[in-house]
């Protein structure tokens, strides 16, 4: 037999959800309708029965503001009683529902903002009633038929009887013999009786067969648990059982099933002793104007759901908890780290900063960022935790990608000695799509510690294909190296955030968050990670992960290698206005674009920053999203009002400036009337970037040329300097012992072209801010004059 579900309700967008998570979970084996008026809803459900279909459940979206929707449900559950329903409301309509007409005849109510989980699990326990009761029915229905059959025998059996009494008649000796057997058969019924009575008894479930006028006729083995005072259970009244006070409303839905005909089902509770029983009733009518009422247990299952909906509202208060956490915590780290970082860009353009200067500035840049990468892994486990961190799909170049690992790690493996082995499997798919920054961060953090925890020998990574069709690819990587391996007891702790191996601890680097990071991203990303160690012989790292075949592909954007130094000519200056309630990071921009031409004012509030933009027009803002008193939201939607308004003039580009560690902030920012947004700390680069992409304007930079870097770059050896002049060599040692990178690039531009190899080397080292290691090689070569 066909069940539905059915669906009914006003609220289109909520029954569209609905059937679509219901379509999802049940769809296999439960038809899934949707209705919108009760009209239909009554059509359907007498064409769904004239066509032998059941409709087990009806889930309306309910809304306290239409009467006519309670009408409608009353209705259906007065037509259809054995039908369960599940009613969708908010906090605030669930004490109408408590207090409307069709509280008695509903099986559960949810959240309108329901969870899918609980949807799925309160569908199922209620599908799952429904056919319990479908069972208990057919079992009541075989038990009736039991009792006609023994009524039929017991005619029977006195048919026979007066037979054989009238047979009997003729003699006393035939009437002996009549007595004797009716006897025997007598003595059988009262074993049979007592047998059927064993049975009821032996039961779990309780049964009563009530009448109209709230007779007894049978009770279950321990009437205790239904009834108050010491009476005789059997052929007692429902007064004894429950009492007199309460008698009337325990009969009610006995007088309602036998007055329509139809099973009513609701659950109840019992005070006995200093517990409470919850029990499950079904009754159903008898033929002679009486009911069975059957009733089972379900004390725990409520305690288990009211301990599961504790649980959840923990759970939730803990969820809200964190993520508030995550959002205050991300802003004050972030903006003072933005600062600092901020600065150190600004400061190292200085061509009068002093060398020894240069050298503390580098010191500070570098802690910062080390500081910026353990917020960082800090706040993304903690994301992952708090769940508010999701897969961010994008179609890229995974070959680019692999050679960028190799790239950002060649320098740091080449001071140790070690030799990088890359190695793409002949069908490796080039374009694909998934989250490539999380896959980046994994292989960043695998290729990291592999090259931090090995003194010699070799790091390699491996990617191949392991599974492909029209939609999905099995891609498997393996980050291997002949480090000191890892204790097989320590193997068992290895994704445990904080902790480290006894390596790492002796090595003194890290926070032992980033293979608790590694393994959190490469399950989201569909795959699982393993590890293999032997100590002495190093360790490889093994996941693999699902990804879908790129569709499209942008094309690659050449940033340049410099900062610019100033607007190109024959441009009119921008005028942009810097808005942030701290003075710091108000300076820091100015810094940064006040001296390339940009006509720059900053404001410290949104009060402000409003009444500067109507009266000056900037072309950019520079918005800080979290500020005193308003807000950056609440300005952008202010200037997008006014901007909405006739004669309002050109729209003003606004970018966003947040520290917020939360992926869902950016739908925030745009909503709000934001164009764009940075997260602190920023790179100058991202700035200017910024700048030119939403007003169109051009750079100029220094005459020296960018030099582009093959990923082929040569391994720089002490050698490769002997064949240069030792006075250009000098004037190369000055520069990089100054970290100054434009003299760096102009010395570079000297070199004739069969030199291109060197440059490219030196460049990427200047790229790798590794001024500290050409020093290392220039003096190494023994061709500096003293």
């Amino acid at each position: 037999m066909t069940r539905t579900i059915l669906g009914v309700g006003h609220d289109a967008a909520a029954l569209d959800c609905l059937s679509r998570a219901l379509e999802s979970h049940f769809g296999a084996h439960y038809p899934i309708e949707i209705v919108t008026s009760r009209t239909t809803a009554c059509d359907r459900l007498a064409a769904l029965h004239d066509q032998g279909a059941a409709t087990p459940l009806l889930i309306a979206a309910w809304s306290a503001l239409e009467p006519l929707a309670a009408d409608c449900l009353q209705h259906l559950h007065i037509c259809y009683p054995q039908m369960l329903s599940i009613v969708l409301a908010t906090p605030a309509e669930v004490a109408v529902i408590r207090d409307s007409a069709i509280a008695p005849y509903l099986y559960r109510y949810l959240p309108q903002a329901w969870e899918e989980i609980d949807l799925q699990l309160t569908v199922r326990e209620a599908l799952r009633r429904y056919d319990q009761e479908q069972q208990l029915a057919s079992r009541v229905t075989a038990l009736q038929a039991a009792n006609a059959e023994l009524a039929r025998f017991k005619h029977s059996l006195e048919q026979q009887v007066n037979e054989r009494m009238m047979a009997l008649s003729a003699t006393s000796a035939q009437l002996q013999d009549e007595i004797a057997e009716r006897a025997a058969l007598q003595q059988k019924l009262r074993v049979s009786e007592s047998k059927l009575r064993a049975i009821v008894e032996a039961m779990t479930d309780l049964v009563l067969i009530i009448d109209a006028d709230g007779n007894v006729e049978i009770a279950p083995t321990d009437p205790q648990r239904l009834y108050r005072g010491d009476t005789n259970p059997l052929n007692a009244t429902i007064e004894q059982f429950f009492g007199h006070d309460t008698a009337a409303i325990w009969l009610a839905p006995v007088r309602q099933a036998i007055a329509t005909q139809e099973t009513v089902d609701f659950d109840y509770s019992l005070a006995v002793g200093d517990a409470t029983l919850w029990f499950a009733a079904s009754i159903s009518p008898l033929p002679d104007r009486s009911a069975i009422w059957v009733a089972r247990d379900i004390t725990q299952r409520k305690l288990a759901e009211s301990a599961l909906e504790t649980a959840k509202e923990a759970a939730e208060a803990a969820n809200l908890a964190k993520s508030t956490f995550l959002t205050n915590m991300s802003h004050e780290l972030r903006s003072p780290l933005n600062v600092i970082l901020g600065f150190c860009q600004v400061m190292s353009r200085s061509a009068t900063l002093p060398v020894e200067h240069r050298a503390n500035l580098e010191t500070v840049n570098r802690s910062g960022q080390h500081l910026l990468s353990l917020i960082d892994n800090i706040l993304n486990l903690s994301k992952i935790e708090a769940g508010v961190i999701a897969l961010a799909p994008t179609d890229f170049d995974l070959y680019a990608l692999l050679d960028e690992i190799r790239a950002m790690f060649r320098l740091r493996a080449e001071s140790k000695g070690l030799t990088l082995d890359w190695t793409r499997a002949p069908d490796l798919p080039r374009h694909i799509c998934t989250d490539k920054l999380k896959l980046r961060q994994v292989f960043i953090n695998l290729v990291g510690n592999a090259i931090k925890f090995t003194a010699r020998g070799r790091v390699s990574l491996t990617a191949d294909l392991t599974q492909r069709d029209d939609q999905t690819l099995q891609l498997h990587f393996a980050v291997a190296d002949t480090g000191p391996g890892i204790a097989p007891k320590e193997r068992e702790r290895l994704f445990e955030a904080f902790h480290q191996t006894t390596t790492g601890r002796a090595a003194q680097e890290g926070t032992g968050l980033g293979l608790v990071i590694a393994q959190k991203f490469v399950t989201l990303l569909g795959g699982q990670i393993h590890a293999h160690s032997q100590l002495g012989q190093g360790t490889c790292f093994e996941f693999e992960i699902t990804a879908a075949p790129a569709t499209s592909l942008l094309p690659a954007v050449n940033h340049p290698a410099r900062l610019p130094t100033g607007l190109a000519p024959d441009q009119p200056a921008p005028r942009l206005l810097i808005v942030d309630d701290l003075e710091d990071n108000c300076r820091l921009l100015t810094q940064l674009l006040q001296p390339l031409g940009f006509a720059v004012q900053t404001v410290n509030d949104g009060e402000m920053a409003i009444a500067l933009w109507a009266s000056w027009q900037p072309q950019l803002i520079w918005l800080d999203i979290r500020m005193a008193g308003l807000d950056g939201c609440a300005v952008a939607r202010e200037i997008r009002r006014r901007e909405a308004q006739p004669q309002a003039g050109l729209r003003t580009a606004i970018i966003a400036l947040t520290a917020s560690a939360l992926d869902d902030e950016r739908d925030r920012i745009l909503a709000a009337g934001c164009d764009d947004f940075v997260s602190k700390p920023w790179l100058a680069n991202t700035i200017l970037d910024k700048v030119a992409q939403h007003l169109g304007v051009r750079y100029q930079y220094s005459s020296a040329p960018a030099i582009a870097v093959s990923p082929s770059v040569i391994a720089l050896t002490p050698a490769a300097f002997q064949t240069l002049s030792r006075d250009w060599l000098n004037r190369l040692y000055e520069a990089a012992s100054a970290v100054d990178d434009d003299r760096i690039r102009e010395l570079l531009a000297e070199l004739p072209a069969d030199h291109a190899e060197i440059i490219a080397a030196i460049d990427q080292l200047i790229a790798d801010f590794a001024c500290d290691r050409l020093m290392d090689l220039i003096e190494a070569s023994g061709t500096l004059q003293s």
